[in-house]
């Protein structure tokens, strides 16, 4: 072979070579790059075994200043009394945090745990206080089914924590579905739960928001087309995510209307999309989570001023709650 002949073919086989790594590296995803929003939509919220755990913190959003909760990665998703004094979590004490088989009450110096448990065995998720701190509410026989079917949705039970009295306030006959979490939340004179509720079993099911005496009753529909919803303390709003169901689970808002359901408002829009709402004592600020996936792999923790509608990030973090009008907890 000639040397002209042989300098051609390495030419050729240089220039193949390179054609091949170029057309392997726009096949192959990249692994730095964010997952679209419609494409995260697509996949539960909550992926049980995927959450690691990790500590939260409180955060004053005047300084700035982030302190670690005492109780450490032991918590997940704490939730803070009315008068900032107890946090009721979830114990995390391995990759299975969101469903526990318990929910633990301490202080929030972490002093004084005790572990509230299901006398039937089941499942505890999302324990959420009353107004006065006395009672507790949460989503019961919670069951992980997603590598052999549905997951199972359970029902909503409110628990006189003085007492220890258990009522089931609600007798669901969607027993499983695709997005399972309720987000359970009294009313502001704590005499009713409100909740949002897939109409059916599979993803691209709408959300509409319900509620129920807390002494049982039958539900009575508030809002169509809306999950997590967040009264206000003046009983009179009420703040959540419309137009759930048509990309998944997410809703891209956060909207507020009067209790019910009339002049409707759109106050932010979400980047990504919005997860966990939650509104100040004073009723002023609205913290939320925007981020695709946000409970599985988190998103970024914003503060939005309810008159103005100016939108703050302040964190990054899985679920947000207010400890009072100025420091919030951060579940990272």
């Amino acid at each position: 072979m000639d040397l002209r002949r042989l300098a051609s073919w390495l030419a050729l086989a240089f220039v193949g070579a390179l054609a091949i790594t170029a057309l392997v590296a726009a096949l192959r995803p990249d692994e730095k790059s964010e997952p679209t929003a419609a494409a995260a939509a697509d996949k539960p919220p909550v992926e049980i075994g995927e959450t690691q755990p990790r500590v939260p913190f409180f955060l004053d959003l005047g300084t700035g200043e982030r302190t670690p909760l005492a109780e450490g990665p032991t918590v997940d998703a704490p939730v803070p009394s009315p008068d900032g004094t107890t946090l009721a979590y979830s114990p995390c004490g391995s990759s299975r945090c969101a469903i526990a088989d318990s929910v633990t009450v301490a202080n929030v110096d972490g002093s004084g745990a005790h572990a509230i448990e299901d006398p039937k065995g089941k499942s505890i998720l999302a324990a959420r206080w009353s107004p006065d701190g006395t009672k507790l509410v949460y989503q019961e026989g919670i069951t992980d089914l997603y590598t052999s079917g549905l997951p199972v949705v359970g029902n909503l039970v409110v628990e006189d924590l003085a007492s220890g009295r258990r009522t089931q306030v609600t007798d669901l006959e969607l027993t499983r579905a695709n997005w399972f979490f309720l987000s359970p939340r009294f009313s502001d004179d704590g005499e009713r739960v409100i909740f949002h509720l897939p109409r059916h079993e599979d993803s691209a099911s709408k959300f509409d928001v319900w509620s129920v005496p807390v002494n049982w009753g039958k539900p009575k529909l508030m809002l169509r087309d809306a999950s997590f919803p967040v009264p206000f303390p003046d009983g009179k709003t009420i703040a959540f995510v419309p137009g759930t169901g048509t990309r998944g689970f997410y809703g891209h808002s956060i909207a507020v209307a009067d209790i019910d359901g009339s002049r409707r408002g759109t106050l932010v829009e979400a980047t990504y999309a919005i997860w966990w709402p939650v509104i100040s004592p004073d009723g002023t600020k609205i913290a939320y989570v925007d981020g695709v996936r946000a409970w599985a792999a988190g998103g970024s923790v914003y503060v939005v001023e309810v008159s103005t509608g100016v939108s703050t990030k302040v964190a990054e973090g899985r679920t947000v709650e207010w400890l009072d009008d100025d420091t919030l907890i951060v579940n990272p």
